[in-house]
């Protein structure tokens, strides 16, 4: 069992401090020999909210990104555990504190599943959909492939020590994904559990989850070109293929399938909607809404990732030529 522990969060723009995690952070405390929380922020958080515990210290980093911050954690924090949490996780108290108590004393990595708080809209309830079918189905599937490359980043446990020195230098919008291609490239121990860790606010309507899904493909071509000499671009690849085109391909393996065999293919269907449901009868139809939406989505994701690294790829070649 892990006996200290830096537990560190981020706080950006204007976010309010999120006292679940200094809840967490209390709670945890009773069972650790040794704990500490890490809040980076833009602005100082702890005389405003009244914070005056030892073990609790701020690091002012403005504009800078996560993945910066997870960096400079790296250096600062004194304990080789490090627990990352995001500021807008709702936390599973009781199976976070498992996770901690079970960590693998060989694991460089550890990591659960992180589902959502709330589903009062229709774009919300895609969303649950899209997360059991990242974590509990895609997520799981690669990595026990040996082919896996990413992690929840919204909260996993680190080991300092086996990633001081050994982090990407650049800075990137992908800091799971970053993390989880030098976890490969090192050959680290990564181990999961099938707990839920934790649940985030997911986007409420169609016009916010597009936006996030134009910036994750911007960030994926960002990912690409900053590993394109890599070994483990090809898993990054997968990766990519994996998330953003298995809908895609259920719904034309169903519709193949229907014209040879409508009964095999009603029956492949009622499962793909019991395992997208998690056994819950009243997602159904949102699992159907699912199936013939998101596909459109993905759609947007994969034509903004191309046109950013034709984009990219043209502005080299004028780089190029003016050069000569």
């Amino acid at each position: 069992m892990i006996k200290y522990i830096s537990i560190v969060t981020f706080i950006s723009g204007t976010e309010k401090l999120n006292h679940n995690i200094i809840g967490f952070y209390k709670y945890i405390s009773k069972y650790l020999d040794n704990c500490e929380l890490i809040i980076y922020s833009d602005k100082k958080v702890l005389k405003k909210n009244e914070l005056t515990d030892e073990n609790i210290r701020e690091v002012i980093c403005n504009s800078t990104t996560k993945y910066m911050r997870i960096k400079d954690s790296i250096v600062s924090c004194r304990y080789d555990r490090i627990l990352f949490i995001d500021n807008d996780i709702k936390i599973e108290y009781e199976n976070l504190k498992r996770a901690i108590a079970q960590c693998p004393e060989d694991a460089d990595l550890f990591f659960g599943k992180i589902m959502v708080s709330s589903t009062d809209t229709f774009t919300e309830h895609l969303i649950k959909i899209d997360k059991i079918l990242s974590h509990n189905i895609i997520r799981p599937a690669l990595w026990n492939m040996n082919i896996g490359i990413s992690i929840p980043g919204q909260v996993f446990i680190m080991k300092r020590n086996s990633f001081n020195n050994v982090l990407q230098k650049y800075d990137t919008l992908f800091d799971d994904l970053t993390i989880g291609i030098c976890a490969k490239e090192n050959n680290m121990t990564v181990k999961r559990t099938k707990s839920v860790l934790g649940s985030e606010k997911p986007s409420v309507n169609m016009a916010a989850l597009i936006k996030q899904r134009i910036r994750w493909a911007k960030g994926f071509a960002q990912t690409l070109r900053f590993n394109k000499n890599s070994s483990c671009l090809r898993y990054i690849i997968i990766h990519g293929v994996a998330y953003h085109a298995s809908i895609a391909v259920i719904d034309l393996i169903e519709a193949v399938l229907f014209k040879y065999s409508p009964y095999a293919s009603t029956i492949l269907f009622i499962l793909i909607l019991i395992m997208l449901s998690d056994n819950d009868i009243a997602e159904i139809p949102y699992v159907i809404a699912y199936m013939m939406i998101m596909p459109a989505i993905h759609s947007v994701w994969l034509i903004t990732l191309i046109s950013d690294l034709i984009i990219n790829m043209e502005e080299k070649t004028d780089t190029m030529k003016k050069a000569f």
